[in-house]
């Protein structure tokens, strides 16, 4: 029996027994945009478990089941679908907080929704050459909105004017909704990640431009000579490692070499002869070719470029950027990124490609030719 003392939403605490195994923790999202994923992911797992309830009951005849879950689950998948526009807008936009809430007043009409990101969602498409096939989103939410347009006619059975929502029966095939759902979110999802963290907002900047081409110029040398002594110590580690596993008998702490000593003055001495500039640059290409794959670049030549400077550029920070300044945090900074990782020479090949320079796997080389400063991208 249910009691007025009764909780209802309970909060659980760390000591509660059975805790993991009770709670739902949410509402820790730090920003609209998680907010809203987070919303669809979870909507998604709700319509997946009603379909799942949908097609047990179809398995045993269950008619009463059968013909009353397909409210909570149309519901469902268009309230999913207005989440997405919303998201999408987020993340392809990044409006300010008014912007949001003009957005927003579309309220639930997902055709004013769709309006707010088409053409956004056109321009970044053709920027990197992704064809989206835009007539088919259309298609889907023209029907989704003409079934269902203001969100209301699978939450209520009867309009603000006391009138029968459905008033003729309809055979709804809920098989095939489920199926032609499913494929529109997960192609809302690739759509999505093909066009989003492009940089057409970001700062281009051509005085970073001019010194970062000369700094690499002047910095190629020590660059492939970095390369080579990675390879080279890599090699040698791998050699001694197979050496080490064929021998059967136990070293004394005395007879093992002591090598890393050795290794850091020689890499110590390596960095000693570099300009600040020249810190920079090699921190900025690893920083820069870390995330670069994560990035969706223009598809035309020159776009691309502007984009791979613009991402350089955005790599800077107070204590990393072109202005000769010593600082104590560069030189840790840039002693583990060369040495100590793992994925020095990928991730500063990344951008070395982009600048027709190749010092990956056996140290291919293609220096250019300084007098005709061809690092000078900017030029057409």
């Amino acid at each position: 029996m249910i009691s007025e003392k009764d909780i209802v939403f309970r909060c659980m605490r760390f000591n509660d027994p059975n805790f993991e195994q009770q709670l739902s923790f949410f509402g820790w999202e730090d920003s609209i945009e998680h907010s809203l994923f987070n919303y669809i992911e979870g909507y998604k797992y709700a319509a997946t478990a009603v379909y799942d309830a949908y097609k047990e009951a179809a398995s045993t005849h269950s008619i009463e089941k059968q013909d009353t879950i397909c409210y909570p689950l149309v519901f469902l998948y268009r309230h999913i679908t207005e989440l997405y526009l919303k998201y999408i807008y987020i993340v392809l936009l990044k409006p300010d907080e008014e912007q949001f809430r003009n957005y927003i007043n579309c309220g639930h009409k997902l055709n004013d929704l769709w309006r707010g990101i088409k053409d956004t969602i056109v321009s970044l498409g053709d920027r990197v050459s992704e064809n989206v096939n835009i007539a088919a989103i259309e298609k889907y939410i023209n029907e989704i909105s003409e079934n269902d347009y203001n969100s209301f006619n699978y939450r209520y059975p009867v309009t603000k004017n006391a009138t029968l929502v459905h008033s003729s029966p309809k055979y709804l095939d809920i098989d095939n909704l489920e199926s032609h759902m499913k494929m529109f979110f997960e192609y809302l999802d690739s759509v999505l990640y093909n066009v989003k963290d492009q940089w057409v907002d970001d700062e281009f900047n051509e005085e970073f431009n001019n010194v970062f081409n000369h700094e690499l110029v002047a910095t190629l040398p020590f660059i492939k000579k970095l390369f080579l002594y990675l390879q080279d110590r890599d090699e040698k580690k791998k050699i001694n490692k197979r050496s080490h596993t064929k021998t059967t008998a136990w070293l004394e702490m005395s007879d093992i070499e002591d090598i890393s000593l050795e290794e850091r003055d020689v890499e110590y001495r390596m960095l000693k002869g570099l300009t600040e500039n020249q810190k920079t640059l090699l921190i900025i290409l690893y920083w820069a070719g870390k995330t670069l794959k994560l990035q969706n670049l223009a598809s035309s030549k020159e776009e691309r470029k502007r984009d791979i400077y613009k991402i350089l550029f955005n790599a800077c920070n107070s204590d990393v950027a072109f202005d000769n300044n010593v600082s104590p945090y560069k030189n840790n900074v840039l002693y583990d990124i060369t040495f100590g990782s793992l994925k020095t020479i990928e991730y500063m090949q990344n951008i070395l490609k982009e600048f027709e320079i190749d010092y990956a796997q056996n140290i291919k080389e293609t220096i250019p030719d300084t007098t005709a400063n061809p690092l000078d991208l900017n030029k057409e």
